[in-house]
């Protein structure tokens, strides 16, 4: 598998996991950062693509943040989360498959 993929997956995963994504990055950097090592992938680019990755599934709904910014703005999940969910999954998603096949056909 091609480490970009390979590390946005993963990124994504533990970011949807913690609902965070500065917690999902450091899980992925921790428990995988010597298989990125030895994989010979440009680490600047994989650093960039797995930081798009991360903000992508970090406002799933069970995320601390919504719950937070929920009660602050007197909304509820059932009115609120399809807004959050296409500007802060959705787009962010897409961005990520487009930013990571841009790099793998240009064989960056």
């Amino acid at each position: 598998m091609n480490p970009y993929v390979r590390g946005i997956f993963a990124t994504s995963v533990f970011s949807g996991i913690t609902g965070s994504s500065s917690g999902g990055l450091r899980l992925m950097y921790q428990s995988l950062s010597d298989t990125f090592l030895g994989s010979g992938a440009n680490l600047e680019v994989l650093h960039r693509l797995t930081s798009i990755a991360a903000g992508g599934l970090d406002t799933l709904p069970h995320s601390p943040g919504l719950f937070l910014m929920f009660s602050v703005l007197g909304v509820n999940h059932k009115t609120a989360y399809r807004h959050v969910f296409a500007c802060s999954v959705v787009i962010p998603v897409i961005v990520c498959v487009a930013a990571t096949a841009i790099c793998i056909f240009a064989g960056i």
